[in-house]
């Protein structure tokens, strides 16, 4: 019996189409949940009309969403199976409806998406979208190994070439979801993106070849989706020739300048660019892009970015690069609507932050930016920028020397909105919601040549800081923060224990 046959027969009988249809209601399901997220999207931005009625936003929080899904797998795996007769069918199954899902997980991280969708919204769901699928493809594997080894014929089925193919995808799935685990992947994100991409594309190709019966419908979309992306990021990437860097000694921030191309779309504030390699390079298709916010408006002729020195993706003048977007990273619909805002940010998240700022002063009622710093010497960004709206500065490290450097992780920017990894270069120890510094000179205000900057040496105390906040007596008040994890979850949990509204980019993967 030659190869061929061989691998026709193992499947031959009722049990061989038996799970069609199963792969099929996955792929419906997952069609209905992608029209579900733009309903929810549309219902939304209505409600953002009345913001005096509140702003939740209207989606299913993502763990019930991912339970929901799991459920549901489990129970398609499992229906209609008779244990343990029909166990072989139930793990061919569930590698059926594995490689169903494929078409709705690389939709998610569509740039742009095509539902309207910030893909930045969709990036967690993708996430564990990607572990449900690795999850079913083990469960399809293991599966087999164990069919395999009770026939006593582990190692003949092994290496025949088709169940081969499937084993290799199995592998990368093992590997990817090792290194997918943050203490990994903060650590080693390059490498990570590279084994991500490879796995996408090999899990795409090699079933085609490996799946019996043959899933070439997914496939196509599969390769559809991938082909859309490959054509929008060349089509609409943009060349850079020359860019101005602009720093200080003692500073750990720099301000990079890009002339504004003519052609270029006009961006919301808060939006950010993902800049890399120029596409000649083949290191702009194998390895991540780097997603910087602009720090300027769209009015203004040049993109600025505030970017930390310390990241390992160093830009130099007279270097070519390419970028892709803008893209939005900020609800437009909170741009608009919103009345009072206090915004606190955190090293280069002020970047997000003075757009914004600029956008809610000609806005809202009332609006305050604070900034958080290690070192004095990162004020010249504001001057660069030429910044003049009032701010208060909260400088966190030593003043007469802080151009000391902490270590940072690898994954550094490649990771959504990540400029900031290490919080603890940008803030040392941030308190709690209810805890004030303990430096008797956090406050003392530092003279300085420009009276709209009010300097303060150490760390924010939360109740003075939004005191003006708390007084307004009106439920569209927010605080917006931006940067390291720790500065957000601080200030989250004193908004909540407040009730003040909430909303955030926290700058790591």
């Amino acid at each position: 019996m030659n190869e061929f046959d061989s691998i026709s027969s193992r499947h031959e009988g009722h049990h061989h189409t038996a799970n069609v249809k199963y792969g099929y209601i996955v792929l419906g399901l997952s069609l209905l949940h992608a029209i579900g997220i733009f309903i929810c999207k549309s219902i939304f931005q209505l409600r953002w009309t009345t913001p005096s009625k509140g702003m939740g936003l209207i989606k299913s929080p993502l763990f019930i969403t991912i339970v929901a899904w799991t459920l549901i797998l489990i129970g398609l795996g499992l229906f209609h199976i008779q244990l343990p007769d029909n166990y072989s069918t139930s793990i061919k199954r569930f590698g059926r409806m594995s490689y169903a899902l494929l078409p709705f997980d690389i939709f998610l991280v569509l740039r742009p998406n095509t539902i309207g969708l910030r893909y930045l919204e969709l990036i967690d769901l993708h996430k564990w979208m990607s572990r449900l699928i690795i999850g079913c493809a083990i469960i399809h594997g293991m599966g087999y190994f164990v069919k395999w080894i009770l026939e006593g014929a582990f190692l003949t089925k092994l290496f025949r070439l088709w169940n081969f193919l499937g084993i290799m995808v199995f592998t990368l799935n093992l590997i990817l979801i090792i290194i997918s685990l943050r203490y990994f992947r903060r650590r080693i994100y390059q490498y990570f993106y590279v084994v991500h991409n490879i796995t996408v594309w090999l899990f795409v190709g090699l079933i085609i070849l490996h799946a019996r019966p043959g899933v070439g419908n997914y496939a196509i979309i599969c390769a559809g989706l991938l082909g859309l992306q490959l054509f929008e990021r060349y089509s609409k990437s943009h060349s850079i020739t020359n860019l101005k860097v602009i720093s200080k000694e003692g500073s750990n921030l720099v301000v990079v300048r890009i002339q504004r191309d003519l052609n270029l779309p006009d961006w919301s504030s808060g939006s950010h660019i993902r800049l890399t390699y120029p596409l000649t390079n083949y290191k702009a298709w194998i390895f991540p892009t780097h997603p910087y916010t602009i720090a300027s408006l769209e009015s203004e002729s040049t993109l600025d970015l505030i970017i930390n020195k310390s990241n390992r993706f160093i830009l130099e003048p007279q270097t070519s690069y390419s970028w892709s977007g803008p893209f939005t990273s900020f609800s437009k619909e909170l741009l608009t609507t919103i009345d009072n805002v206090h915004i606190i940010c955190g090293g280069s998240g002020i970047s997000f932050a003075v757009p914004v700022f600029k956008n809610l002063k000609l806005k809202a009622s009332h609006a305050k930016l604070i900034w958080c710093v290690k070192s004095k010497n990162d004020i010249h960004v504001l001057q660069t920028l030429n910044f003049k709206e009032e701010i208060t500065i909260h400088i966190t490290g030593n003043l007469q020397d802080s151009t000391s450097l902490n270590t940072v992780f690898d994954e550094e920017d490649y990771g959504l909105l990540d400029y900031d990894n290490n919080e603890n270069f940008e803030l040392e120890s941030l308190p709690s919601a209810e805890t004030p510094s303990d430096d008797p000179s956090s406050l003392a205000s530092i003279p300085h040549k420009d009276s709209k900057y009010i300097l303060n040496q150490g760390r924010p105390n939360f109740g003075t800081s939004f005191e003006s906040l708390v007084l307004i007596n009106n439920s569209n008040k927010w605080i917006i923060a931006c940067g390291p994890k720790g500065l957000v979850n601080s200030v989250q949990e004193w908004a909540n224990d407040n009730k003040i509204n909430f909303v955030s980019e926290i700058y790591e993967m």
